[in-house]
């Protein structure tokens, strides 16, 4: 069968409305920092937004905790923090994590969600949330389904 003009011009549209779709569902949940620079220790005010017309599922971890100069304060958290180094991003391991608890969390349509916490790495950070479409209470954070979707917040400093 001949590949056609209009042929191509159905496929290319085809996909275009699929790239279209997917990054409109991805760009309905969205993870902002309430300043772009920081200092060391600092409270960071983290904030999930799902302007999504359905609910989507997080895992919170917690047994996180942030420095404050003091020692530490427990920081709950659904992210994982990214450091930029050497022009890519590593996962900063923070607080414990032996024997701290993780659970699902539903996170309704239209509404948001904010996490403080701090951090004492410095350098240029963003945070990286994973979820899931709909209402999955029940949702492993152990062993979490394949079909996770992820977004990241725009990046910010730390000095």
């Amino acid at each position: 069968m001949a590949y056609t003009s209009p042929m191509s011009r159905i496929g290319l549209v085809a996909l275009s409305l699929w790239l279209f779709s997917a990054l409109a569902a991805s760009a309905q949940v969205r993870v902002t920092v309430s300043a772009q620079q920081y200092t060391a220790q600092e409270q960071i005010q983290a904030k999930i937004e799902n302007s999504s017309a359905r609910p989507i599922t997080i895992c919170i971890e917690i047994g996180q905790s942030s420095p404050t100069g003091a020692g530490t304060e427990p920081t709950p958290s659904p992210f994982s923090v990214e450091q930029m180094d050497e022009g890519k991003w590593h996962t900063l391991l923070l607080g414990p994590d032996v024997g701290s608890l993780r659970h699902a969390e539903d996170l309704g349509a239209g509404k948001s969600l904010v996490f403080p916490f701090r951090l004492g790495a410095r350098g240029k950070m963003r945070l990286r949330l994973d979820y899931w479409l709909g209402s999955r209470p029940d949702l492993n954070c152990t062993v979490p389904p394949q079909d996770v979707k992820q977004v990241t917040s725009t990046a910010f400093r730390v000095e």
